[in-house]
């Protein structure tokens, strides 16, 4: 069995939230907007492995439907979709955006609207 190397961008298994979120390479604004609260850290540093972070982008799609699985907000959902837009990975970012239709199609946000839009820069929310 091939012995597996840590990279050199690896933490511990105590590092903050802010470490870890960035070795995942999340945007800052999951952290300055509050979608990467505690909890779900808690449960993504519990099940990270070192050298999983050349994957990144599983960690990242599982923020997401982390959020899908909670009562979202209006402000929350919002922030969710201009995430989806900041993701450095824009194919997962697209299956992100389709996971919300099924769930919010009935909210009074217009989502087809906001999913419609080229770039979040339309939302001025940054």
């Amino acid at each position: 069995m091939k012995k597996r190397t840590t990279s050199s961008r690896s933490v511990p298994k105590r590092a903050s939230r802010h470490q870890f979120a960035k070795l995942l390479k999340f945007p800052v604004q999951w952290l300055e907007w509050g979608m990467y609260p505690h909890k779900l850290y808690q449960i993504q540093i519990k099940e990270y492995e070192p050298g999983s972070e050349d994957a990144s982008e599983h960690y990242r799609y599982g923020a997401f439907r982390w959020w899908l699985a909670k009562p979202l907000s209006d402000s929350q959902l919002a922030k969710y979709v201009v995430l989806t837009f900041l993701e450095p990975d824009q194919l997962m970012a697209g299956a992100a955006r389709k996971d919300l239709l099924p769930k919010f199609k009935r909210r009074k946000v217009c989502l087809k609207s906001i999913l419609s839009l080229m770039t979040w820069k339309k939302l001025h929310l940054l």
